[in-house]
């Protein structure tokens, strides 16, 4: 591949207590076939040697890079205002996130590349994603939970995809996501830093509200590391703070910007009957409903 040819792709990297899993996650992005890359490494405060770990690795591997920037900051501030540190410093035409424990596969940029060349109406593209780590019977929960919805997902009309993600739950896999920089500048949609540990589904929301079509590949680009180390399972509470903040802003936001606490009532009470009249439950709905008048 022409590398003078080539778009450069920005890969952010997303650490905090990362030292554990990061050198396997840089490893798999210096191994990209695509040959035009800058590395970002925006870590969050971490309190082990993650940060030591990550300036080794770049004095070894820095010539593959066209750029590398290493962005730290001295206390913990949540994953949402790290992907912004991280978004903001990349200078690539694209760029491919990846957390600072799961996997790159060897092709992955290259077929978003080859993607994009073909179809120069994409904005934000989707791919499928391997699991690894963990638990077998976890690791074949979240697959089929993954198989059965985020196809048809992906078939459906941006109102419906808006519905699903407000209603039922998120299945697309954010780890594969890869967008155009420039694009998302001009449509000033960042991670909200309101819901500081649950980055993806309000930067989905929002995208649906700009019409926004997703794009969706139908081959695995990244390995989804199953961990029991993971944000949700070490620090629980503050995710499900962030999931009950995703309700008061966007699931029932504009009742909550008025205060009325007996229409959006009667909405959730909608809501909840539409999503057992299709036969989906998520008991998560009810609870964070519960949740919504009680935050910081």
């Amino acid at each position: 591949m022409d590398m003078e040819c080539c778009p450069l792709v920005s890969v952010p990297v997303v650490t905090y207590n990362s030292s554990k899993t990061v050198v396997e996650t840089l490893d798999s992005i210096c191994n990209q076939t695509y040959p035009k890359l800058e590395l970002i490494i925006s870590d969050d405060g971490s309190t082990d040697d993650t940060v030591e770990t990550c300036r080794n690795w770049i004095a070894a591997h820095k010539d593959r890079f066209v750029r590398v920037e290493l962005l730290t900051v001295e206390r913990n501030t949540g994953v949402s205002a790290n992907m912004n540190r991280a978004e903001r410093a990349c200078c690539g035409d694209w760029v491919k996130v990846i957390a600072g424990d799961d996997l790159l596969l060897d092709d992955c940029i290259e077929t978003y590349v080859d993607y994009v060349n073909t179809h120069p109406d994409a904005v934000y593209i989707f791919a499928s994603m391997a699991f690894f780590g963990g638990d077998e019977e976890e690791r074949a929960s979240k697959r089929n939970w993954y198989e059965e919805h985020t196809k048809p997902f992906f078939e459906s009309s941006i109102e419906e995809q808006y519905d699903f993600l407000t209603m039922v739950g998120c299945c697309i896999p954010a780890p594969t996501a890869f967008f155009n920089k420039t694009t998302m500048e001009t449509l000033g949609i960042v991670n909200d830093e309101r819901i500081p540990y649950l980055e993806d589904v309000p930067k989905w929301i929002n995208l649906l509200k700009k019409q926004v079509r997703f794009h969706y590949i139908d081959k695995e680009t990244v390995g989804y590391r199953m961990s029991n180390t993971s944000l949700c399972r070490k620090t629980p509470e503050k995710f499900d703070k962030s999931k009950a903040k995703l309700y008061v802003y966007y699931c029932f936001e504009n009742d909550y910007k008025k205060g009325d606490k007996k229409i959006a009532r009667l909405k959730w009470l909608r809501a909840q009957r539409t999503i057992h009249d299709n036969g989906v439950v998520w008991k998560g709905l009810a609870w964070a409903y519960k949740k919504v008048y009680h935050l910081d």
